[in-house]
């Protein structure tokens, strides 16, 4: 249907406002021959979201209110599509849930989804296509790596690849400063571990060599006594000997 078609139909559309069946007409063919609608219907990315609201059989579907709504929002859905498929690998992708995909029947849920994306930035990691764009909204998406960053190998120089290898055909959406930051939190737990199993082995090394001392004093004790007092015959001597060296021995074990 040409332009002049169109418009006369929405001249007739306004003369007979009781008339439901034209003004469903008019609103059809309005939308159809919209700029947004025909580069909708052209792109590949959004192949499926059209044919499941915005083919003739579905818009014939559609109540007069309800294709208002969607003539309303039309103009607004390029710019938001646009701006989800570039937040799969810059952006809030990861951030966006099940709570934030977009109403496209509402012109203020596209634009409100479409500014929030709009200024943000960042690297993401991801395998989600641009055709599976909505995917990015489902529960079943990865969207952080927390809870299992252990498996990643530590100072990894391609995370691409290792999130690859990690979930095979799993759908996800990782922010490349979400590794950064838990690699620098990992790598500092490790680092006080590290200090602490120092800390640790120089506490025991004190603690041995203090033992050792004490246990060598055990067994010079009654030499040294019987060099002041003179008291221990050979054979008390000895026996204190060898009884110094058990108490010795039972301290290095038991001290």
């Amino acid at each position: 249907m040409n332009l002049q078609s169109i418009k006369l139909l929405n001249i007739l559309s306004a003369c007979q406002p009781e008339n439901e069946s034209l003004a469903k007409i008019s609103s059809i063919n309005a939308i159809k021959s919209m700029e947004a609608y025909q580069e909708l219907a052209r792109r590949k990315a959004f192949r499926d979201e059209f044919k499941e609201f915005l083919t003739e059989e579905k818009l014939q579907s559609l109540t007069g209110s309800q294709l208002k709504q969607l003539q309303e929002a039309l103009p607004a859905i390029p710019d938001c599509l646009d701006n989800i498929i570039y937040s799969l690998k810059n952006g809030d992708g990861p951030k966006l849930t099940a709570a934030d995909r977009p109403d496209f029947m509402s012109r203020a849920s596209v634009e409100g989804l479409s500014e929030r994306l709009e200024d943000s930035t960042g690297k993401n990691y991801t395998n989600i296509r641009p055709e599976e764009f909505m995917t990015i909204f489902a529960d079943s998406t990865v969207k952080s790596i927390r809870d299992i960053f252990v498996q990643l190998p530590a100072h990894c120089k391609d995370y691409e690849a290792v999130l690859h290898d990690l979930f095979g055909n799993q759908k996800y959406c990782i922010s490349e400063k979400e590794i950064k930051d838990l690699d620098a939190e990992f790598a500092g737990m490790v680092d006080q571990k590290e200090r602490l199993i120092g800390t640790g082995k120089v506490l025991r090394f004190k603690h041995r060599l203090v033992k050792g001392i004490i246990g060598l004093f055990f067994i010079l004790l009654p030499g040294l006594i019987n060099d002041f007092v003179g008291c221990f015959d050979s054979t008390m001597s000895n026996a204190a000997f060898v009884l110094m060296i058990i108490a010795a021995i039972v301290y290095w074990k038991k001290g």
